[in-house]
């Protein structure tokens, strides 16, 4: 069982991290590494994050940056000490359901042209818990939800995929992450440099839940750019 690196990104998500945190020790896929890194935050983030350390020690790594220096930043701090063949990403008010990384690291190990994996989720509102549908239903008329093919879907307006529902092939990634100077497009040309060297596979089944609130930077990168 190849080990699957999931990287937790965090800033000032005290009332939802608990329950992101959670998702992930649920995984009933059990060869993983849990790397949270949190950028600046001023709530209680931090401390929640220090209990999950102590608590799990020899699974969770924690990275505790004191200034927030944005998203690719503190992406990279968790990226440059990840240490297994697969890269799960997550943002940290964002659920993985309990059988997703087993379902993408079985699709992965079965397609070895695949570089990207990403799936549908469950849209729910963050204060009713209300379901809204799914991620394919709600941003997916007229667009390419389900994506999947070469690199050339990175540059298709359409083609809307969900950073929280991720699976990298580590050695397709580029080594140094991403690149600081793009700002929010850093994931963007990330992507492309991985998809240049393989096939973007899509499993259409809910295997995680997005949570739709007032702040959550993926909603903005989901309906604005191609991510």
């Amino acid at each position: 069982m190849n080990k699957v690196s999931v990287i937790i990104l965090t800033y000032n998500f005290d009332k939802f991290v608990q329950e992101t945190i959670d998702s992930v020790l649920r995984q009933t896929y059990k060869n993983i590494e849990i790397i949270i890194s949190d950028d600046g935050s001023t709530d209680k983030t931090p401390e929640i994050l220090l209990d999950y350390a102590n608590k799990y020690p020899k699974l969770i790594k924690l990275v505790l940056n004191k200034v927030n220096s944005g998203v690719a930043f503190n992406f990279n701090q968790a990226y440059l000490i990840a240490t297994g063949e697969y890269l799960a990403t997550l943002s940290g008010d964002d659920l993985m359901y309990p059988d997703k990384l087993k379902k993408q690291v079985d699709l992965m190990e079965h397609n070895d042209n695949c570089v990207v994996c990403h799936h549908d989720a469950i849209v729910f509102d963050s204060t009713t818990k209300e379901k809204k549908g799914l991620f394919s239903q709600i941003y997916g008329p007229g667009k390419n939800i389900k994506a999947k093919g070469d690199f050339k879907l990175k540059f298709d307006p359409g083609a809307r995929m969900l950073p929280s529902t991720f699976m990298y092939r580590k050695i397709a990634c580029p080594a140094t992450g991403h690149d600081e100077r793009l700002g929010v497009m850093a994931e963007m040309a990330f992507d492309v440099e991985v998809a240049l060297k393989g096939n973007i596979c899509y499993i259409d089944e809910a295997l995680g839940a997005y949570r739709r609130h007032d702040k959550n930077i993926t909603n903005i990168l989901a309906t604005n750019i191609s991510m």
